[in-house]
């Protein structure tokens, strides 16, 4: 559809929205692998600019969205690996990696999941037992490794409901048990006003 309208005006602008969850406001989803493959089609097609709208929700999409964005949106073909091997060295420094682990196991697991949605009650669709588990060892390990002042701040002042998961744990478990009924088993997913 967006090359269609590129190919019948040549003043297409898009209008950008980082994906958040406007209930639980700090659960991380971050997207710099969709940036990535959207940006240079963009750039192909013709798109001339961009109106981004977004909070200063640093948690949702992790500050990586926000930066992947603003220099893809400068220069469409920018290396996007660079940019985040780039990035984390020099926001976690020793703990780049572990760092680095945790922000990819999470976007895998927002690419992979079977519905997406805005709303806390997909989260349990997203954020499973394994997941978490993994998260936490991601963190503990860079809260270990982080060697200076500042790298630990930046290992401390990621998502506060992850560092302490049991927040996020039993939110999602709610949601589980919503989802679950008396059944005990997932079926199929069905949208309940909260």
């Amino acid at each position: 559809m967006l090359k269609r309208w590129t190919e019948l005006s040549d003043k297409v602008w898009i209008y950008g929205y980082n994906h958040t969850m406007l209930v639980s406001a700090l659960t991380p989803l971050p997207i710099t692998r969709k940036l990535a493959r959207d940006m240079p089609l963009m750039k192909k097609w013709g798109v001339i600019g961009f109106f981004d709208e977004a909070r200063n929700q640093w948690a949702e999409s992790g500050i990586t969205t926000k930066y992947v964005r603003a220099r893809l949106e400068w220069d469409a073909d920018a290396e996007v690996d660079g940019i985040l091997n780039d990035f984390f060295s020099h926001w976690y420094g020793a703990a780049a990696g572990p760092s680095k682990a945790f922000w990819d196991e999470l976007e895998g697991a927002l690419e992979s999941t079977p519905l997406l949605g805005h709303e806390d009650r997909i989260l349990p669709y997203m954020y499973t037992p394994a997941l978490m588990e993994k998260l936490g060892v991601y963190l503990a390990a860079a809260e270990k490794q982080a060697g200076d002042e500042r790298s630990r701040l930046h290992c401390s002042g990621g998502p506060a409901h992850l560092r302490a998961p049991e927040g996020l744990r039993s939110h999602v478990g709610c949601r589980l048990c919503r989802r679950l009924g008396s059944s005990g088993s997932p079926g199929r997913p069905h949208h309940v006003a909260s």
